[in-house]
């Protein structure tokens, strides 16, 4: 009776991992889509307000900046194609690339990035992130509510 009930737990077995490899098939998948298995919900796709991991993560596989990080953990060009830095490092310029676009068709422009910049320091939008753009010349002052702008991000040019 034993060696029954441990032949049919095995035979159960086996057509429980055969059936889940099969639906696990990339046949079910469309061609075209991109598949992220997720093990938390993200709390926000908001880049301007995302503090979870999973946000995190989904975040940078939706948006690009203007660098990215290598795999070697070294930092490449992403939509800026370059960039200088001063000497005192205070100072960083970067150089969009020409033909990058939104969704929408609408061409990247530096004024897009500085609109985001803004938005993350903006005091409408009570962003956790303010931090990392908090040491950037007059960001104090727009956070405050003070300023217009911020004095150290400019967009002179469309892809400057």
């Amino acid at each position: 009776m034993r060696k029954n009930v441990l032949k049919s737990f095995v035979v159960l077995l086996s057509v429980y991992c055969i059936l889940s490899l099969c639906s696990c098939s990339s046949q079910n998948r469309l061609e075209g889509y991109v598949y992220y298995r997720l093990n938390n919900n993200p709390t926000t796709l908001d880049p301007a307000l995302i503090v979870d991991v999973t946000g995190g993560a989904l975040s940078a596989k939706l948006y690009n900046g203007l660098v990215r990080i290598g795999e070697d953990l070294s930092i490449q060009p992403d939509i800026a194609e370059k960039w200088t830095m001063s000497e005192d490092g205070l100072k960083y310029i970067f150089k969009l690339r020409h033909g990058v676009y939104f969704s929408n068709e609408r061409e990247v422009k530096a004024t897009d990035f500085k609109c985001s910049f803004e938005r993350i320091l903006s005091p409408n939008n009570i962003s956790p992130n303010t931090w990392v753009l908090d040491k950037i010349l007059g960001a104090d002052d727009f956070v405050k509510g003070m300023a217009e702008d911020v004095k150290g991000i400019q967009a002179p040019d469309d892809y400057l």
